[in-house]
């Protein structure tokens, strides 16, 4: 007895798995990014809130905006302290796969290593929060469609 022929053809999804993957990255270190912002205002020190409110994050697909909500304007203004528009652009442009927080505030730096109360306030918001950005991470992943 003769066995029927059979024709089988693969279809290969390697490249909407692909895809789909890099979306769900994508919107992982969106996620993240959006953490690392919020813990590092809070831990910046807060005058007239222009350092907090100019703390912002990048991916490589994606800019977030900066927190006015730390930004106290009365204060400011009798400080001459004010907001400028290029205190919310993005100065570096992050590599693949990479979320980059941070300010373009000219005494940022100084504030981060002053070795005062507030100093390292970026460094803080990173790493005393490492845990829930992988978990917020890992739950993104594991929407992979």
């Amino acid at each position: 007895m003769k066995k029927p022929v059979r024709d089988y053809s693969l279809i290969s999804h390697k490249d909407e798995v692909q895809e789909a993957t890099e979306r769900q990255i994508e919107a992982g270190l969106y996620a993240v990014g959006i953490a690392m912002q919020r813990n590092v205002g809070m831990k910046a020190p807060v005058d007239t809130g222009r350092l907090a409110a100019s703390i912002t994050f990048a991916t490589k697909k994606h800019k977030g905006r900066a927190d006015r909500s730390y930004y106290d304007k009365k204060k400011a203004a009798k400080k001459n302290n004010l907001l400028q528009s290029d205190d919310y652009k993005k100065l570096a442009e992050p590599e693949k796969h990479t979320v980059v927080v941070g300010t373009n505030v000219e005494y940022a730096a100084v504030k981060e290593f002053d070795n005062g109360q507030f100093s390292h306030y970026i460094r803080r918001g990173v790493q005393q929060h490492l845990d829930e950005y992988r978990r917020i991470f890992t739950v993104n992943l594991s929407e992979i469609e």
